[in-house]
């Protein structure tokens, strides 16, 4: 999966990232190696914007197209490291 190469990039637990192009509030969900999902508005650190930790990913959910790490905004980036450190 894309996301492995990720964990060693961002020394994090992430296993796959999603985007689905603002389908959904929720644009963007994390993977981590255990199986648990973080999912993210584009602006998750604004009073209106959304990031909740939820429990494992139902099999066949569309999340949306996998990318990088990278890939995603930078303040998402900043706002799931800030996260992953709390946890």
């Amino acid at each position: 999966m894309r996301g492995v190469e990720n964990v060693r990039e961002a020394d994090m637990r992430i296993k796959s990232n999603f985007d689905n192009k603002g389908k959904t509030f929720d644009r963007f969900t994390i993977i981590l190696d255990d199986g648990s999902a973080l999912g993210l508005s584009h602006n998750p650190d604004s009073p209106v914007g959304f990031s909740q930790w939820c429990g494992a990913v139902a099999e066949g959910v569309d999340l949306g197209k996998p990318i990088t790490f990278q890939e995603l905004p930078e303040n998402v980036r900043k706002h799931i490291k800030m996260g992953l450190s709390l946890a």
